[in-house]
């Protein structure tokens, strides 16, 4: 999912195979949108290849955001360490969000973005 938040010419090629196989038009005008607005140039963010390129760490990822107590992390743990981890969005989490928004709406691009790539996504983890 960040992948594609990251890379707009690959969610725009996403929208455009999803509308191939529904003939749902809302995926071609969200792919149209991308391109018209010059989105892969513009909003392109480089993944770093010698690390893990478009395979962040997710706990990576989210540290800033457990650090301030936004989300929470919890998981199941084997013998041989962690085996599986959960992610909890908290409630304040939200109400910064919607308060920063009314703050600064340009940053509403974001979760308009976040929306459209989970509708894209589905069920994929």
């Amino acid at each position: 999912m960040d992948f594609w938040v990251r890379y707009p010419d690959y969610l725009a090629y996403e929208l455009i195979n999803i509308f191939e196989s529904t003939q749902d038009t809302s995926y071609l005008i969200s792919a149209e949108a991308i391109f018209n607005s010059h989105e892969p140039d513009l909003r392109r963010i480089p993944m770093i290849r010698y690390r893990w390129g478009a395979y962040d760490r997710i706990d990576d990822t989210l540290s800033i955001l457990l650090a301030k107590g936004l989300v929470h992390q919890d998981g199941t743990r084997g013998k041989a360490g962690i085996q599986e981890s959960h992610f909890f969005i908290m409630s304040s989490a939200y109400a910064l969000a919607d308060r920063i928004t009314q703050e600064f709406p340009i940053l509403e691009w974001y979760k308009e973005r976040a929306d459209l790539v989970a509708k894209v996504a589905g069920s994929r983890g």
